[in-house]
């Protein structure tokens, strides 16, 4: 029987030491719609997402010998998506050039608000979410994934860096140039709310 305060690791282990099945499966349900939505937000279509998603889940049961039950599961999850969804988009040969950029320019980080701060602002306001969601679904791919990390999964920076194989600093430099992008592209309907 199933216990659903289990750790993840712990239903890593009843499924390897004894071929549990119900363990797995409580584990693919328990990340299954947030793998997704990173999927989603990573290729920017549901029938991609879903090729994705089930990519993902075939490479993790794959490779779950390999997982360090020390470590969290669902970065180590969160890590193999994201490969799993750029393997994809390259085989389609739908990666913007821009997706790879190097962005660890100081000055452009130093010369805006600390990003909590940004999104605070941002996100107090009363947008509806539709407008938010759309904007997100707007955003260039490097910046969208970090967003959709932040607000859907309430990741870390030092979470998403490990995902994505940064630093915390181009992190938290990503983030702040989508929050600002984010923002600009929602200020018509911020204007349109408070006329």
């Amino acid at each position: 029987m199933s216990n659903i305060e289990e750790s993840d690791s712990e239903l890593i282990a009843r499924y390897l030491e004894g071929g549990d099945e119900q363990a797995l499966q409580l584990l693919v349900s328990r990340h299954l719609k947030s793998i997704y939505n990173f999927a989603y937000s990573v290729v920017g279509g549901k029938s991609e997402a879903d090729d994705v998603t089930q990519e993902a889940f075939v490479k993790i049961w794959k490779n779950l010998k390999k997982f360090d039950g020390e470590k969290s599961f669902r970065t180590w999850a969160f890590s193999i998506t994201r490969n799993a969804a750029i393997d994809y988009l390259r085989k389609r040969k739908a990666i913007p050039f821009s997706y790879f950029d190097d962005e660890k320019d100081g000055q452009f980080a130093e010369s805006i608000k600390d990003e909590e701060a940004v999104a605070d602002e941002l996100f107090d306001l009363a947008y509806q979410e539709k407008e938010v969601a759309k904007a997100i679904d707007g955003l260039p791919n490097i910046y969208r994934e970090i967003i959709s990390l932040k607000l859907s999964e309430d990741m870390t920076f030092e979470e998403m860096a490990e995902i994505m194989g940064e630093s915390v600093n181009t992190i938290k430099s990503r983030h702040r140039r989508g929050v600002l992008l984010l923002k600009k592209s929602l200020e018509p309907y911020m204007h349109q709310n408070y006329k």
